[in-house]
């Protein structure tokens, strides 16, 4: 139930790069972005009940959510490009010279994901 009053429509806007989620509540318009080798997601505009919020407070707490998501990646791996889409959103990644671990006996340690090829 919750979930449709934060978002029960997510509209994609390829021309500025944007996407727009409504609910029954409120919408928000993000634009994705590269920063820090990894994804972030710029405010453009936040409302709620119909009227325009600042987007200041909520802008660093989804700085923050982003950050901790998508940057420090195993490898070397970052993002080099991200872009929207009339389906979605498309995010290109890469690493190069990457030195991938040996298998091991040892519980998974988030390094050794590549064991198995």
């Amino acid at each position: 139930m919750l979930g449709s009053l934060v978002t029960s429509k997510v509209t994609t806007n390829p021309t500025d790069g944007t996407v727009q989620l409504k609910g029954l509540l409120d919408s928000a318009t993000v634009k994705p972005q590269i920063a820090n080798n990894g994804l972030s997601l710029q405010l453009v505009e936040l409302r709620a009940l119909g009227s325009k919020l600042s987007t200041n407070t909520v802008q660093r707490n989804l700085d923050d959510l982003t950050a901790k998501a998508t940057q420090n990646y195993p490898l070397g791996i970052h993002a080099d490009s991200v872009k929207v889409t009339d389906s979605g959103v498309e995010a290109t990644f890469s690493s190069q010279n990457a030195t991938i671990p040996a298998s091991s006996s040892q519980p998974q340690t988030g390094q050794d994901c590549f064991g198995n090829l």
